[in-house]
């Protein structure tokens, strides 16, 4: 994910949405904004699939999110 092309490919992502890369940074502090949508993903998980709980899934994407910091600090 942290490669130099996929940081360029977001860059240009986020540059044709008019999407300030800054805000990659603030997804952990909306953490309970989305909680409640939980919900919706869990009734569309197939039966015997093993769903983890909403946190579980949060923490992974601020995990992914931190490593792209370099993006928005500079």
């Amino acid at each position: 994910l942290s490669t130099k092309s996929n940081l360029e490919l977001i860059v240009k992502v986020f540059e044709a949405k008019r999407v300030p890369l800054r805000l990659i940074g603030e997804i952990k502090n909306v953490r309970e904004f989305h909680r409640s949508n939980f919900l919706a993903v869990k009734d569309t998980v197939r039966p015997g699939f093993t769903l983890y709980d909403y946190d579980f899934y949060f923490n992974y994407v601020v995990n992914i999110c931190e490593k792209l910091k370099s993006l928005w600090e500079i």
